[in-house]
């Protein structure tokens, strides 16, 4: 049985993205795009202006884990 402080591992795919938040009432004028880099220019010039948010995937750990879980003791469920 999983806790309500669990994550959910999630597809990261533009496509898949962007087809759930149109379901979920995102306007068809926002789109999920590729990063493949935060500080080369050549591939963040495919990445059109006016960004609102960035979705980084971090990797998890065992260290990184156990340190969420310490500090979720920690969380009064709310």
């Amino acid at each position: 049985m999983t806790s309500p402080r669990d994550f959910t591992v999630l597809e990261n795919s533009p496509v898949v993205m962007n087809d759930l938040a149109y379901r979920l009432g995102l306007s068809r004028e926002l789109t999920f795009y590729d990063v493949y880099s935060l500080d080369d220019p050549e591939p963040l010039a495919f990445v059109p202006c006016r960004v609102f948010a960035l979705l980084a995937i971090v990797f998890l750990t065992d260290a990184r884990d156990n340190t969420r879980k310490e500090e979720d003791v920690q969380i009064e469920w709310y």
